[in-house]
């Protein structure tokens, strides 16, 4: 939002797409920074370990990159082939502002693994420190859909234009689901981890769910907004539950 922000403010609006990857840069460059603060407490056993393939950690994280795909990129795709290209053309509009929460929202994302791992290795409980970031997620996560899901009717049209007014009335819910989805990818971040790998299974499958229910039974943009964030909604009721199992 702020990156979208000064390019509006400067006259460049057509970059504004440049909010996507500057976000992703953004977050790249603060998980490095705690990386490279992290004290190295290996002693040279540990060093000279053999080490094995983590190939169940491998898996599960191509599973993981696939249910975003599913949920943040196919949907664009699979939008043109069920919606008329008026709604399909609208509905990039929503995604859009959908993405710009997401990545908002998961900016914290890349201090999970390290420090969750870091802390397992030396207290054997981290918890407390997962606790720490997801806090911060949610809080990244509150302020982005306030701003653009309950206040887009004041917001996105002074991002992107006029022309998201015919769109305002979908980011409310639409919005929802996705914030859903990211904290539900900051637990599953954390489970992994810890090397529990139920989680992202379920959530890959849920995933598939998802597309085949927008398959068969979205026929309107209002249909296929309303799918989405059930299932975003759902995915983080279910991986909240088995979090707490």
């Amino acid at each position: 939002i702020v990156v979208s922000y000064i390019f509006i403010t400067i006259g460049k609006p057509e970059s504004v797409y440049l909010a996507l990857p500057s976000s992703i840069f953004i977050s790249f460059v603060i998980g490095w920074v705690y990386v490279s603060k992290a004290k190295n407490n290996e002693s040279e056993e540990d060093a000279v370990r053999l080490v094995k393939f983590p190939k169940k950690f491998a898996l599960t994280n191509v599973l993981n990159k696939l249910s975003l795909i599913a949920f943040m990129g196919l949907d664009i795709v699979i939008a043109k082939l069920v919606l008329s290209p008026v709604e399909a053309g609208q509905f990039a509009l929503v995604s859009l502002v959908g993405k710009m929460v997401y990545f908002l929202s998961s900016l914290t994302g890349p201090l999970i693994l390290p420090m969750v791992s870091k802390e397992e290795g030396s207290s054997g409980n981290p918890i407390h420190i997962f606790n720490k970031i997801f806090a911060i997620t949610l809080f990244f996560t509150t302020v982005s859909y306030l701003g653009l899901g309950v206040f887009g009717w004041l917001t996105v049209p002074m991002l992107f234009g006029s022309k998201m007014v015919a769109v305002l009335r979908y980011l409310p819910f639409y919005l929802l689901g996705i914030s859903s989805f990211t904290l539900a990818s900051s637990i599953i971040q954390y489970h992994q981890s810890r090397k529990k790998y139920l989680i992202s299974v379920v959530s890959f499958f849920v995933a598939l769910a998802q597309l085949d229910y927008l398959f068969d039974s979205a026929k309107t943009l209002n249909e296929f907004c309303y799918i989405l964030g059930v299932f975003g909604i759902a995915q983080f009721l279910i991986v909240a539950i088995l979090h707490r199992i």
